[in-house]
Parts: C-alpha cells; structure tokens; sequence
C-alpha cells in the first residue's frame, strides 16, 4: 500500500494523499465484516492500489460468528497481531472480537503507509545469541513467556 506514498517526502503530504486510500479499505474491511467476514492478515502485502484500493489474500480468512473459539491460533503475520490476540494465541483459542483485530491491522498498514515503513513496531527484530548464532525475537515470544 505505500508505494505511491513511499515517493513523498512530507508526512502531512503522505496523509493527505493516503486519506481517500485508508477510507477504501476500511470500507473494505467494513463492507466483509458485515458479510461476516474476517480477513486475519491484513497487512500491506495484501492490499493492492491501482485506480483503488482491493483487499486481496484471503487464503486465511474465515466467516467467523461473533465469540466463536475454534481458531488456528498459528496462522497470519505476527508484527500485525492485535494485543488481545497475540496475547492468547499460544493457548490457542481466541474468543475475542475479529473485527477488532483486522482493524488494529488496518490501523498498522495505515501508519506504515504514512512513515513509510513496512516493518510494525511489533516486528521481529534479529538478536545474537550468547552461542553466536542469530534469532528473530518478536514481541509476542516476550509476552508467551510472561503468559
């Protein structure tokens, strides 16, 4: 999503650019909730813009009933988890609201978009390990051991 963005120096600019963008795809996204449809990775790899804005990939999206807990907690792209669903996805139910977790990634592709960064601030980052090699450690590898 922010490859037309990406060119502009000035954030203001960005925002005022993306505005009609961030609108389509939360129309989007509202339009498939209320189908009953829940994307679970929403992320900027999956949302296309040429003459508007298509939310594409839907290979994990579910039709989902509201509180439903049969989830498969390992699926999607973890630097745009929501918190409530990070947190519960290593004991593999969430019960949550779905439509609260496609939206906290909107929001992600949105800010990304603007700053011009494709990594979240709940990114993995690469770490050396005491023995030399090197691992990347997430946010939610964090949480998992204090959960």
């Amino acid at each position: 999503m922010g490859m037309e963005l990406g060119k502009i120096e000035s954030v203001k600019a960005r925002i005022e650019i993306g505005r009609p963008y961030f609108a389509q795809m939360l129309d989007g996204l509202r339009y498939l909730h209320e189908k009953k449809i829940f994307h679970r990775d929403l992320k900027p790899d999956n949302v296309l813009v040429k003459e508007g804005v298509k939310i594409a990939d839907f290979g994990l999206s579910r039709t989902v009933v509201k509180g439903e807990s049969e989830v498969s907690s390992d699926k999607g792209t973890s630097g745009y988890f929501s918190p409530e669903f990070a947190i519960v996805q290593y004991e593999g139910v969430f019960k949550g609201d779905w439509e609260k977790v496609d939206v906290w990634a909107a929001g992600l592709t949105m800010l990304g978009s603007v700053l011009n960064k494709k990594d979240t601030p709940f990114s993995g980052k690469e770490i050396k390990m005491k023995d030399g090699s090197k691992k990347i450690v997430t946010p939610f590898e964090i949480l998992k051991k204090v959960y």
